[in-house]
């Protein structure tokens, strides 16, 4: 059973600039964004959650410190606000010595999405069945449905097809083949 999970909070949103905070850190419906991410894992029974985060490192720190029961310990990898998406999966697989759920911490739903992960096979990728439910965020989400010729998508209801929501479950070997797959790519394309 997944027990660790990874919330993304390094980097700096050029969209949310104006506000001069990071994403993680913004208010929404009077908590941070973060909370809702760390709320939800921990009711699907997380243990441990890593959080790479940057320069936003103390601020994120002091919020979770103010909660008033956690139920998961959250530990904190230094990450960067400049590092690009493989820097980040680099600085991640060290600290992940078992499957893990990685996810993006500036995330808001309604029902717990990491409820819905199956956890089969090395990867999976949960997807929106519902496009229009992602097109608020002005963010291009490809859909990847197949890696390492084995399916990857999860729907939230089974038939659909729709855009990933930023959550991952990976087994270490899927963590490793996936960062193999990225370096491949980034230096192909980079």
């Amino acid at each position: 059973m997944t027990k660790i999970a990874v919330l993304l909070a390094a980097g700096k949103s050029q969209k949310l600039d104006p506000f001069h905070t990071h994403k993680p850190l913004l208010p929404v419906y009077g908590k941070p964004l973060i909370l809702y991410a760390v709320e939800h894992l921990e009711q699907a029974g997380l243990e441990k959650i890593f959080i790479v985060a940057g320069s936003s490192c103390d601020d994120i720190a002091r919020i979770l410190k103010e909660r008033s029961s956690p139920k998961a310990l959250c530990e904190f990898i230094q990450g960067t606000d400049e590092e690009d998406i493989v820097e980040t999966f680099e600085t991640i697989a060290p600290a992940v010595a078992d499957e893990c759920i990685i996810s993006s911490s500036d995330l808001i739903f309604e029902k717990n999405p990491f409820l819905h992960l199956r956890k089969k096979g090395d990867v999976e990728f949960l997807g929106d069945p519902h496009m229009a439910h992602n097109r608020f965020s002005g963010a291009i989400i490809g859909m990847i449905d197949r890696l390492f010729d084995k399916p990857a998508f999860s729907p939230l209801a089974p038939g659909h097809v729709g855009q990933l929501t930023g959550i991952y479950w990976f087994s270490k070997e899927g963590l490793c083949q996936f960062l193999s797959i990225i370096r491949r790519y980034s230096l192909t394309n980079g």
